[in-house]
């Protein structure tokens, strides 16, 4: 199945509302990925950011450029209340703010996501969630960033968020304006959460599949989509700054250390480590090592003559039962279970 976004050119109707004669531009549209349906009887692959991303050095160049993306929201689609585009950000965007609500998800490489004076460094599977008082602008720090918006008037709030969102939560305040969090957004590191990537991709489809036009299945989906953001730990109120890419840099590059030396070789405590990359970050630095730690397993694994306990010395780990917990949770199987399937 195709997921196509529609492609808006300086000369398209929303960025010129005032021509008729070119109303109806949705037909004309760029593939943003290709996604394997399931065959009978097999569930559904799980899309992830790169999957999701997959076709996008095919994007025609006249693809929407940053410098005319802003006049795209002035309307919405005529009685909708959901709207979705993808686009490149390939140059600094001016700080501006939005009469509706606006959620920015990387879908491929980096940047600077400014949002009410805050420099937010976004990678591929960062999700920002912004109320209609956050002033924002865009610096890129890749090639080739690919940013998916999605605007959400505050009419589909009300009708739709009492089932949806726990109001007594920090996106529940951000929503309704009322509550504990008295803050324009929330920072959401996603790349490893399988049921938001899923989910993501269904709203794709949908969206695709009913030519770019809200459904009530659409809604349904993005009701799922809230109540999932709504119950994860992981999120931040602030997000990351340079200092949280310079520690995560260094977690993922030196994991199968102890935190403690990792610290050491920072020049700070592991409680600092700890404190600022959940602080800012949204995620645990532990989860950013067993991350490193389970993919070198992996490869480990596939030496048959390599005991489990050397393996486990290997990626860091001095008890066994910790390491194959770890690994258990990270693959949903044991690591003999998986070095079986290997060979």
């Amino acid at each position: 199945m195709e997921i196509r976004i529609p492609r808006y050119e300086k000369k398209s109707a929303l960025l010129h509302p005032g021509s008729p004669e070119d109303s109806d531009q949705t037909s004309d549209a760029l593939t943003l990925v290709t996604v394997s349906t399931a065959s009978a009887g097999h569930a559904p692959e799980t899309v992830t950011p790169d999957k999701l991303s997959g076709d996008v050095q095919n994007f025609p160049g006249n693809i929407l450029n940053v410098e005319n993306f802003h006049n795209v929201f002035r309307e919405f689609p005529q009685g909708g209340n959901i709207f979705l585009i993808a686009h490149y950000v390939n140059e600094p965007y001016p700080e501006h703010s939005h009469d509706y609500f606006e959620l920015n998800y990387i879908y491929r490489g980096t940047l600077i996501n400014n949002i009410d004076g805050r420099e937010i460094y976004m990678s591929a599977g960062d999700l920002v969630v912004m109320n209609r008082n956050a002033r924002h602008s865009l610096i890129p720090r890749s090639d080739s960033c690919l940013l998916l918006n999605i605007c959400i008037r505050k009419d589909f709030f009300r009708k739709v968020l009492r089932h949806s969102v726990r109001r007594r939560t920090f996106l529940g305040s951000l929503l309704t304006g009322r509550g504990m969090y008295k803050g324009n957004y929330i920072f959401y590191p996603l790349s490893q959460n399988r049921r938001f990537q899923v989910l993501l991709s269904s709203i794709l489809q949908i969206y695709s599949a009913n030519r770019f036009r809200e459904t009530p299945e659409l809604e349904r989906l993005f009701l799922n989509l809230f109540e999932e953001l709504s119950n994860t730990a992981d999120f931040s109120l602030k997000g990351p700054d340079k200092e949280t890419i310079r520690l995560i840099d260094v977690l993922r590059s030196e994991g199968l250390r102890p935190m403690a030396e990792i610290a050491g070789k920072l020049g700070v405590t592991e409680e600092y480590i700890i404190q600022y990359v959940k602080g800012t970050y949204g995620r645990s630095a532990f989860d950013l090592l067993r991350e490193k730690r389970m993919k070198y397993a992996a490869e480990l694994l596939s030496d048959k003559k390599m005991s489990l306990y050397l393996i486990a010395e290997k990626c860091g780990y001095t008890d066994i039962s910790a390491f194959s917990d770890d690994f258990r949770s990270s693959y949903g199987t044991s690591p003999e279970e998986y070095r079986e399937q290997m060979i």
